[in-house]
């Protein structure tokens, strides 16, 4: 029973080495798969801060849009006011240059109806003298 020892012996040893290599071998794989699962960590966590990096760009420019509208908004308004008092000072100017035309108008008229009336006081006081050195040469 040497031999039956030396073949337990080696069956035993064969079993043994056939062991160890497939703890080497679920090593391996282990060590495979905690890298594997290291780099698919990674790689969301890299994804996660390239979304987070998107999202908070979207919400800077959507941020940004709405100052944009916001100032655009208010400088139209700021224009439509401007327009308004523009139209206002408009129609005072129209008024007043209306006002002066009719002023002139009637300082025209005044002065046609001061020069008749000097027309009509020299004659008058032609007339006048012609009158009082007809009445001197009466007398």
């Amino acid at each position: 029973s040497l031999r039956a020892v030396h073949a337990k012996l080696l069956t035993i040893t064969k079993k043994e080495t056939l062991l160890q290599t497939w703890a080497v071998r679920l090593q391996r794989e282990r060590n495979r798969h905690r890298e594997s699962v290291d780099a698919t960590k990674l790689a969301s966590q890299k994804i996660a801060l390239a979304v987070t990096k998107t999202d908070h760009a979207r919400r800077v420019r959507h941020l940004e849009y709405k100052r944009r509208d916001d100032a655009i908004a208010e400088t139209e308004a700021s224009l439509r006011a401007q327009r308004a008092e523009l139209a206002t000072v408009v129609e005072k100017i129209q008024q007043r240059e209306a006002d002066v035309g009719e002023r002139e108008e009637t300082v025209f008229d005044a002065g046609r109806a001061v020069a008749v009336a000097e027309q009509v006081m020299h004659k008058k006081m032609k007339d006048l003298g012609d009158a009082d050195a007809a009445l001197v040469s009466l007398r």
